[in-house]
């Protein structure tokens, strides 16, 4: 910074000899000034920078203290964010092997007492399904030994002819030798009037037969299956007919439970086109969980041309393992 010396007063036109300065004098002046000048502003500019310094110190410490805080909360449930799934942790640690890694992982909080494992993360999310995944195959029961050579020994097993909905002795109706069919589908019977079980062909143990299903008493695992005979008494070949393709539908009332009901398995059935009188037998199987209350029931469409023999139209199921309903 460069300081202005001031200059001598002057009087009317002429200058007094009392007022001249000499030079030296002037010349001392004016360094002392500047340099009294530069040091203010030195001592302005490092007070300054102390003052920035010290403010960018808290900002850095303040960063790092959020950051600190926020590690280690990172297993501490966020406000106002909900898990995604919490279990119970004591249904969780039930010493199984390699179980603690999983365990660790998830957010341990307590509502009502109660110590749940929660998951909020993706990660969180996978360990949760693993433990519950390895828990069930702790608690699994073994399968009963079976001997698939006869099916009889099942404590649990059924295999019933079924009847057609209306008149067990039906009869095709034609309109110029071609079969007409219903394309709608119907439930077929599983007893009808007149008709007793055959012991021959025909067994029930620990299910319920009604009218147009088999009710199930234990729940549990069980193979299901099913037999329809079509057979079109027809000389007309099958590409004359209205349809030539046909199902049967082996479904599942829940009757507790009525969204748990539905089609189980479907078999569609194509007759040949240049064939007369074909004959053919569809059938369908599957191992399915069934719960207490459970009915099996077959539906099929086209019945008219199905062959109601005791032999090859049936149905039937067998456990394999007892289970625990799924409400519990």
């Amino acid at each position: 910074m460069t300081t202005v010396c001031p200059k001598p007063k002057q009087h009317g036109a002429t200058l007094n000899s009392d007022y001249i300065i000499p030079a030296s004098v002037v010349s001392d002046t004016c360094v002392k000034t500047q340099l009294k000048s530069n040091i203010k502003c030195y001592k302005r500019l490092v007070l300054s920078l102390s003052i920035f310094a010290s403010l960018l110190c808290l900002v850095i410490i303040t960063i790092i203290v959020i950051s600190t805080t926020f590690q280690k909360n990172k297993g501490v449930s966020r406000l106002g964010t909900k898990p995604v799934a919490c279990v119970i942790c004591n249904k969780l640690s039930q010493n199984i092997s390699g179980s603690e890694v999983f365990l660790n992982s998830l957010t341990r909080e307590v509502s009502d007492g109660v110590e749940l494992c929660c998951a909020y993360r993706g990660h969180q999310l996978s360990a949760l399904l693993e433990l519950i995944l390895r828990l069930r195959e702790k608690d699994s029961e073994s399968l009963p030994t079976i001997n698939v050579s006869n099916f009889s020994f099942i404590p649990v097993s059924a295999h019933k002819r079924i009847f057609p909905p209306n008149n067990p002795h039906t009869e095709i109706p034609f309109e110029n030798r071609v079969p007409i069919l219903v394309n709608s589908a119907v439930r077929v019977l599983f007893q009808h009037e007149g008709f007793e079980m055959d012991p021959l062909v025909e067994h029930v143990r620990g299910v319920e037969v009604l009218p147009d299903g088999l009710k199930i008493i234990h729940p549990g695992f069980y193979y299901v299956y099913s037999s329809i005979h079509f057979r079109p008494e027809s000389p007309r070949p099958c590409k004359d007919f209205q349809y030539q393709t046909w199902n049967q539908y082996l479904e599942k009332k829940s009757p507790l439970d009525p969204a748990q009901s539905g089609c189980l398995l479907k078999v569609a059935h194509t007759c040949c086109d240049i064939c007369t009188r074909d004959e053919e037998t569809s059938y369908t199987g599957g191992v399915f969980y069934l719960d207490k209350n459970d009915v099996v029931q077959i539906a099929i469409d086209g019945f008219g041309l199905v062959n109601f023999r005791r032999d090859t139209s049936f149905v039937g199921l067998m456990m394999l393992s007892t289970g625990r309903s799924k409400q519990q």
